[in-house]
C-alpha cells in the first residue's frame, strides 16, 4: 500500500505498527518476531499489517526506510547553511549522535538489520543518497529543499 495515498488514521495504524516491530526485531529478532506477535503487542488484527506491508520482509525494508527518513529529518533540523563548513559538519554529527542516543531501539534496529537481504538492495543507495546529501549540505555544494 503506498503511504502517500493513506489517510490520517492509516497513517498513525503503519507508525504504530513500525514502531512495535522495531521493539520486537531489536528483543527478538527477525525469526523470534511472528507477524501474529506483533500484531498483538500493536492491538490490531493480524490481517492488518497485510493491509500495510505485504509481508515480513517489505515490513522490515519498509521500516528501515522510514527511520532513515525520521533520522534525516531531524539530523537536518534547525541546519544553518550559512554557518562555516566546519561548524556545519560538526551540527550534522551531534544531531546524528543525538538522535542515535534519544532513540536507541531504532539506531539498534538500522545497525543490526542493515546487511540483511530485505534490506540490501534498496535500502543502500538510500541510505547512501542520505549520506551524500548530508556531506554535501554540510559543504555547502547543497541546500536540502525547505518544506
Amino acid at each position: 500500500m503506498n503511504k502517500n495515498s493513506l489517510t490520517p488514521r492509516q497513517l498513525r495504524k503503519r507508525e504504530r505498527i513500525i514502531n512495535v516491530a522495531v521493539k520486537l526485531f531489536v528483543k527478538h529478532g527477525i525469526q523470534g518476531t511472528s507477524m501474529q506477535l506483533l500484531a498483538k503487542r500493536a492491538d490490531i488484527a493480524t490481517g492488518s499489517i497485510y493491509n500495510y506491508f505485504e509481508n515480513k520482509e517489505t515490513l522490515i525494508r519498509e521500516t528501515f526506510l522510514h527511520l532513515s527518513e525520521e533520522e534525516s529529518k531531524y539530523i537536518l533540523e534547525g541546519y544553518d547553511e550559512s554557518l562555516p563548513v566546519k561548524e556545519r559538519f560538526e551540527y550534522l554529527l551531534r544531531r546524528s549522535i543525538r538522535f542515535k542516543s534519544l532513540h536507541p531501539d531504532k539506531f539498534r534496529f538500522k545497525s543490526q538489520y542493515v546487511h540483511t537481504a530485505a534490506v540490501m538492495d534498496d535500502i543502500r543507495s538510500s541510505e547512501i543518497s542520505s549520506m551524500e546529501e548530508c556531506l554535501a549540505v554540510s559543504t555547502g555544494k547543497y541546500m536540502p529543499n525547505k518544506k
